[in-house]
């Protein structure tokens, strides 16, 4: 084992443990963090099989508090269509850093706005249908085009007024649904030697030890505090895309 890979194996697990409490955020923290020390294409193809085993125990295991009326009714169809757009214009947008940068100032403020309301202690009031599905479709076509089209969704899903346990379900289920094509893909182009075979058997034992952390975790966390760490991970996850 390298340090490099004993480091991941590390940041792994707190990657997963911060996923499992919120629903989100592990692909930030090991792209941001992670690419110090893995170059990009590999840490690409390592990071998305683990999240399918993270996603897709939490999904068995809370299969009951997924929202499946929002799940297949609203999200993956509006978010498929948003994704086969982004596909289709990401030729002709892919290299404009701008549009990165305005979608990260769009979601620090948007994140900002829901925490003000917390500390001002007024309830977050639940999005019209029309807002919560331009958000979900945003997403769609943000993931086209960038692969980061998770702020989005997950403000759109913040707006539909699902309880944290519903919340955390149902974006689980489609990081679950997403990864597993995106790895398909990554499997067809042969980026799955014995050797990557090897480091994911490595990374893979990280996984436990974030989900039951994070399990924990959530278990004590009450609703506000869930909502105050949602918004805040939001607004910290518009920031590198302002950078970029």
């Amino acid at each position: 084992m390298t340090a490099s890979m004993l480091a991941l194996a590390v940041l792994v697990a707190v990657a997963y443990g911060v996923q499992t409490v919120s629903g989100f955020g592990a692909g930030l923290i090991l792209v941001t963090l992670g690419v110090h020390l893995v170059e990009l294409p590999t840490l690409l193809a390592l990071i998305l099989p683990l999240s399918i085993a993270q996603t897709g125990w939490i999904t068995l295991r809370h299969w009951r508090a997924v929202d499946g009326r929002l799940l297949l009714g609203k999200v993956i169809p509006v978010m498929g269509a948003g994704v086969g757009l982004g596909y289709l214009v990401a030729a002709q947008v892919s290299g404009m850093t701008v549009v990165k940068q305005v979608l990260g100032v769009f979601v620090v403020l948007l994140a900002a706005r829901e925490l003000w309301q917390l500390h001002r202690g007024t309830t977050p009031a639940v999005g019209t249908p029309i807002a919560s599905t331009l958000s979900i479709f945003g997403a769609g076509v943000v993931h086209g085009i960038y692969a980061t089209g998770g702020p989005l969704l997950v403000y759109g899903l913040g707006r539909e007024g699902l309880d944290r346990a519903r919340f955390r379900a149902t974006v689980t289920t489609v990081w679950l649904v997403l990864n597993v094509g995106l790895v398909a893909t990554y499997a067809v182009e042969g980026r799955y030697t014995p050797h990557r075979l090897g480091q994911l058997l490595v990374l893979l034992v990280g996984i436990p030890v974030g989900v039951a952390a994070g399990e924990r975790v959530f278990s004590r966390v009450s609703e506000r505090a869930f909502r105050w760490g949602i918004y805040g991970l939001l607004a910290v996850a518009g920031v590198p895309l302002i950078l970029s």
